[in-house]
């Protein structure tokens, strides 16, 4: 079992990344993370175009487990994005449709807020955001 202590540190530390580093674009409000594609490959991005996390060519579903460890769950038939988990464990949610281009060669289609408490609900497979 990780420490909780160290999950909140890394949240903490990763929301402070973000807020921070001076943007080269902004592709969603403060604090957000998007979901989109590069090409056909799906793609998780800080708000200043970084990848956090990046599918295979090939996997083209923008939902699922992604290879360094985030998880976007969906909603809608598995095709919207309703939440996300990133591979320091912390959660986002709240996820809504936008339509950015901004980054070079990065199409964001879905901006997520970081949720303060995030409890994931295995059974119904989704993320709920608790404040």
């Amino acid at each position: 079992m990780i420490n909780n202590t160290k999950l909140v540190s890394r949240a903490l530390l990763l929301m402070v990344a973000i807020l921070t580093v001076t943007p080269v674009s902004a592709v969603c409000p403060d604090g957000q993370i998007g979901i989109g594609y590069e090409g056909s490959t799906p793609v998780v991005v800080a708000n200043n175009c970084g990848i956090i996390d990046q599918k295979n060519a090939g996997d083209s579903s923008i939902c699922g487990v992604y290879p360094s460890g985030s998880t976007v769950l969906c909603n809608a038939g598995g095709q919207v994005p309703g939440s996300a988990q990133m591979p320091d464990a912390s959660d986002w949610g709240t996820c809504s449709g936008t339509n950015d281009s901004s980054c070079s060669g990065i199409g964001i289609h879905y901006c997520c807020a970081l949720c303060c408490i995030g409890i994931w609900i295995l059974k119904y497979d989704f993320l709920a955001c608790l404040g």
